[in-house]
Formats: C-alpha cells, structure tokens, sequence
C-alpha cells in the first residue's frame, strides 16, 4: 500500500504547489502507523529479529518517502535505532550486509525527508 502511494508520489512530483496525494492519503493515519512502526521497530532491535528489522525499515523508507517534511516530528523515535544498528551489525554475511544497506537506505529517505 504505501509502495503504491510512494510510487504514485513520484508521478506527481512534476506539478509543485500542490499536495501531493500519497501525503494526503497517509497523513491522518501517519502518527498512529509511525507509533506502531516504531514500536515494532524497538521490538525488533530488542530481539534481534532480523526479519522484523528488514520490514520495518522498508516501511519506514517508503513512509518518510510519502510524508517529506511531515516525517520530521517522527526523526528522533527512528535515527537513535538506526545508528544502533549500524553500530552493532556486523558485515560477515550476506543477510547482515543487506541489513545494512536497507538501514542506509532508511536513513537516507529520512535526512531527505526533514532536509528543510
């Protein structure tokens, strides 16, 4: 679902001024999904669950990547995990090499998003 609103977003993005779609359709549900999110997220570093840290953060990329600047009340429950993460995981397999690339990545959409 929010795959489909960041891609949407990404076709809209050629008429500035208005109000992207994709932000309007997430953002009455934004504060009650990100809360979960981030829940989810701390049980996952807490677990050490590698499978739940990859979803999580897929979603996270694509929701910071729908929400830009309205992303930026949500930076300081996600960046203190995510450097955590990049902190702690080591680079000897594949999965754990993945599992980086998809914290950059997260990180990436985030600093994007609260740029301003």
């Amino acid at each position: 679902f929010v795959r489909g609103l960041l891609a949407e977003q990404g076709e809209e993005e050629e008429e500035e001024g208005k109000v992207k779609n994709g932000q309007k359709v997430l953002e009455p549900y934004a504060n009650d999904v990100l809360e979960m999110l981030a829940s989810l997220f701390g049980k996952s570093i807490e677990t050490n669950n590698a499978e739940l840290q990859q979803e999580t953060l897929n979603l996270l990329s694509c929701i910071a990547g729908v929400l830009n600047e309205k992303f930026a009340a949500f930076y300081d429950k996600f960046i203190p995990g995510l450097k955590q993460l990049l902190s702690t995981v080591p680079m000897e397999t594949p999965q754990q090499r993945e599992l980086r690339s998809h914290v950059i990545q997260a990180i990436g959409f985030i600093m994007e998003a609260c740029q301003d």
